[in-house]
């Protein structure tokens, strides 16, 4: 009887000891997780700082260019004897052309730790290379494909008030447009071969077209324009190597710079004269940041103005996204 005891207290001791291995592993695999959802955590915040880090660099960059520029100006008007550039009465800014090629550093750079996939990078988007929904003109509107009638009439009456410019109800949102009569999903996202609404509109600028930042679809929407002529501006701007965003881009400073080099009769370009400029004043600027090979991602998203003598950040937006198990 007592060794049956005895084989009954081992039996129940190796139960025991069991039960604590299984409940011990437990609790080990649970710290072992929110050890490594700690550093995911960690790693989506630090990835998120990387992708701020690119827009201010970027912003940077931009304030440090109207700044060299204002000394430039400053110096050419001392050389000529006439009044500083941004005194009272004779405030000038030298916008950009093409955003991308004005910023040092090609629009990228990396972490510290370049080797092990960690990397952010910027780019910049000229806002005014797109037509401005708060301001363009009412037959350049009627000119776009996929706005109907009663959505360009919508438009225009949210528009003309007989408020002044500064308390009409103006689209704060480029996304406020999906809201308008007759816009439905295919207008707004586009397809391979025509580009959505998204991509032709803006809600910033004062409604003038820059030429040398607008895609084709949007030089197409200017009224009276061939299309022989937007193809010829648009192979001009890609370079020799036929190809935007590259270093032999060129741009034009004037239409009058343009009907030279184009060799186009100076009346067959007077539309763009009407609709166009050849600087900007609204960029936006997103940056991305990567860890982990790639699979911890943030970004991060900035509207500015430049302005005589600065640059106004006037929107800023952040995100991140990524797969859950990085590990």
């Amino acid at each position: 009887m007592k060794r049956r005891d005895e084989g009954f207290v081992l039996v129940a001791m190796i139960w025991i000891v069991a039960i604590l291995a299984v409940i011990t592993l437990g609790f080990a695999h649970r710290a072992l997780l929110d050890r490594r959802a700690a550093a995911l955590g960690l790693d989506h915040s630090k990835a998120q700082y990387m992708a701020r880090g690119a827009v201010n660099y970027a912003v940077a960059d931009m304030r440090n260019k109207v700044y060299v520029d204002g000394l430039i100006e400053r110096a050419r008007a001392q050389l000529a004897g006439a009044a500083q550039p941004n005194s009272p009465g004779n405030e000038t800014v030298r916008p950009m052309r093409q955003p991308p090629n004005l910023l040092s550093g090609g629009g990228s750079f990396s972490s510290a730790n370049a080797g092990d996939g960690n990397f952010a990078s910027y780019s910049v988007s000229d806002e005014e290379g797109r037509i401005s929904v708060n301001a363009a003109p009412e037959d350049l509107l009627d000119n776009i494909d996929s706005l109907g009638m009663r959505t360009v009439s919508a438009i225009m009456r949210r528009r003309d008030t007989e408020e002044a410019p500064e308390e009409r109800e103006q689209f704060l949102t480029i996304e406020e447009i999906r809201l308008l009569d007759d816009i439905d999903e295919s207008d707004w996202l586009g397809d391979d071969e025509t580009p959505g609404l998204r991509d032709l509109f803006t809600i910033y600028g004062d409604g003038r077209i820059n030429v040398n930042t607008a895609p084709r679809e949007v030089l197409l929407a200017i009224p009276d324009i061939d299309e022989s002529t937007v193809d010829r501006i648009v192979g001009y701007r890609q370079g020799d190597d036929a190809k935007l965003g590259t270093e032999d881009d060129r741009y034009f400073p004037s239409l009058e710079t343009m009907s030279r080099q184009l060799e186009i009769d100076p009346a067959s370009l007077a539309p763009l004269a009407q609709y166009c400029a050849f600087e900007s004043h609204f960029f936006t600027i997103t940056g991305f940041a990567a860890l982990r090979q790639g699979k911890v991602r943030a970004a991060a998203q900035a509207v500015v103005h430049m302005q005589p003598g600065s640059v106004a950040v006037l929107t800023w937006s952040e995100g991140e996204f990524g797969p859950q198990n990085a590990y």
